[in-house]
């Protein structure tokens, strides 16, 4: 008996819909956490402007025996 194209479409398995694992969704979850995360580091390095560091001197630090210290260009 010849099979007719539209007979596929009415196979009991392609009414089933396919379940979806616990951990493909933690994965995809995770993926969308870690892609949110590093195009938020992107978005604020982009957009804040180049300051100087500051640099805290702690015990032994040489100096002034603590404080701030500034470094860069414009440094002392």
């Amino acid at each position: 008996m010849p099979m007719e194209p539209h007979d596929d479409l009415l196979d009991p398995e392609w009414e089933r819909p396919r379940r979806t694992s616990r951990l493909t969704v933690a994965l995809v979850a995770a993926l969308i956490f870690v892609c949110g995360f590093a195009g938020g580091v992107l978005t604020q390095r982009a957009l804040t402007p180049d300051t100087p560091a500051l640099v805290t001197s702690g015990p032994g630090g040489g100096g002034s025996g603590g404080g701030v210290r500034r470094t860069g260009p414009g440094a002392p």
